[in-house]
């Protein structure tokens, strides 16, 4: 306050003036950001989790507790290695420190988890490495994928490519590949095994006579003995 020296009275103030306009404007768009992430989070339709340096969950929706079959709070602070198949848990541990160490950018596997009930599950994972201001891992964003069913339709498609539908065995495109390798196998290292051309006496005369149903049951049926008699190594 400036004024005569005598006098009580307030002559003057002296203040600042800041404009905060932007300033708020960002603490609001950044809660905004902070609140579209939370949602997609929460709701994403696969699994998903923030994991710390260490492996451990500190965050888990909603979709990844049901790959896992146990509720989100249940998943907080659990370690990564103890929901995957032990033989996967190693893998997964050192896939987690070449990120953190920045030997990789992105993560990509396939690890397979073990739900509380139930068969392991076949699971796509990404991981994408989140940092602080200061450059060090702060923690690491994993999205879980269920490929189980996808998986199980690819080998049934495969299966039906390479095998016959009538006898199960391997068919003539299967059984040409198999050759090749082997003929490649035998440059290599030596010459071994044996190819049998195997031929059915008379079997027009069986489709003709008894029909092509009739001729069907003498393949499955003769496949059945060949399955028998011969080594899981054989084709």
């Amino acid at each position: 306050a400036l004024g005569h020296r005598d006098s009580a009275r307030v002559g003057c103030y002296v203040g600042t003036v800041q404009d905060v306009t932007e300033l708020r404007a960002a603490e609001v768009a950044l809660r905004d950001a902070e609140e579209r992430f939370r949602q997609a989070f929460d709701e994403a339709p696969i699994g998903m989790a923030l994991i710390s340096e260490d492996g451990r969950l500190e965050q888990a929706n909603t979709a990844l507790g049901v790959i896992c079959g146990r509720t989100r709070d249940e998943l907080l602070g659990v370690q990564l290695r103890e929901l995957l198949h032990p033989a996967d848990a190693d893998s997964a541990s050192e896939a987690l420190r070449a990120l953190g160490a920045g030997a990789i950018d992105q993560l990509a596997m396939a690890l397979r988890i073990i739900p509380t009930v139930g068969s392991p599950l076949e699971i796509s994972v990404n991981g994408t490495l989140l940092q602080n201001g200061t450059g060090h891992l702060k923690r690491v964003l994993y999205q879980f994928q269920d490929v189980t069913e996808r998986k199980r339709y690819e080998e049934q498609l495969q299966f039906m490519a390479d095998h016959d539908p009538l006898t199960g065995l391997q068919n003539r495109r299967k059984f040409e590949s198999e050759l090749d390798r082997h003929v490649e196998h035998v440059k290599r290292y030596g010459p071994e095994g044996a190819l049998l051309v195997l031929d059915i006496d008379h079997f027009k005369t069986i489709n003709d006579t008894l029909g092509h149903n009739a001729g069907d049951q003498l393949i499955v049926s003769i496949s059945s003995v060949l399955r028998g008699r011969l080594r899981t190594s054989d084709v």
